[in-house]
């Protein structure tokens, strides 16, 4: 099937909102297909979002044979999303979502260029992939405080993440003027206290975030990824 100056296997469209699926078949699993996916989600935002999916036949019994689909790999917290998603379409966000999504949505407004790591939603932080390597910087809200850590991708140990915060510990903690340790295992964690269900806090609260997070993102690459 054409598509633009392109081909695919298939082209499919999602039903509830009309986006375009592009299917691509692979007759093998292999290795850097799997790694391509995981790159294509690690450097690619909304609303693009990318699977790889196994496809077994099963049979029980007596019974036809029917398939069985596996996820292999998806975007990060998509689960957390779809929950969202879900518990939204059938009206039970809880007022803590709710809270949670309007602050979001209004960092968003006020700094659209954010709008690169993901589409405001209900949960209580966002995640800064640091690319090429495994570090994740994370922004986060509560009712008391909005804050930030860094720490590894999704599956990954604290303990490799903080060794390898620890190796440039001294460049991080004068740059940042914070220390690596935590007590929760994360590193370089920051916050700042206030009352954030008052919406009147919002713009100190966004601008904290955004100008941390800024921060963050360049001494990391300054010291781990040697920009300058």
């Amino acid at each position: 099937m054409s598509v633009g100056s392109f081909s695919a296997d298939l082209l499919a469209r999602n039903p509830q909102d009309g986006s375009l699926v592009l299917i691509e078949n692979q007759l093998q699993q292999t290795d850097p297909h799997l790694s391509a996916i995981h790159w294509l989600n690690e450097h690619i935002v909304d609303p693009f979002a990318f699977f790889a999916v196994q496809v077994k036949a099963v049979r029980s019994g007596d019974s036809p044979i029917a398939p069985l689909f596996e996820v292999l790999a998806k975007p990060n917290g998509w689960d957390r999303k779809l929950q969202q998603q879900v518990a939204s379409a059938a009206g039970e966000l809880s007022a803590l979502g709710q809270f949670r999504l309007a602050f979001w949505s209004k960092l968003l407004e006020l700094y659209p260029d954010q709008a690169q790591w993901g589409s405001a939603d209900a949960a209580s932080s966002r995640w800064h992939p640091l690319k090429n390597s495994g570090l994740v910087v994370v922004t986060y809200i509560s009712v008391n405080r909005c804050g930030i850590f860094v720490r590894g991708k999704r599956g990954q140990l604290l303990d490799e993440s903080k060794a390898l915060l620890l190796c440039h510990q001294e460049a991080l903690e004068e740059r940042l003027g914070v220390s690596i340790a935590d007590s929760d295992g994360y590193g370089l964690t920051q916050s700042l206290d206030a009352d954030a269900r008052d919406p009147a806090t919002w713009l100190d609260l966004t601008a904290w975030l955004v100008n941390r997070l800024q921060a963050y993102l360049e001494a990391l690459e300054a010291t781990i990824q040697g920009k300058p």
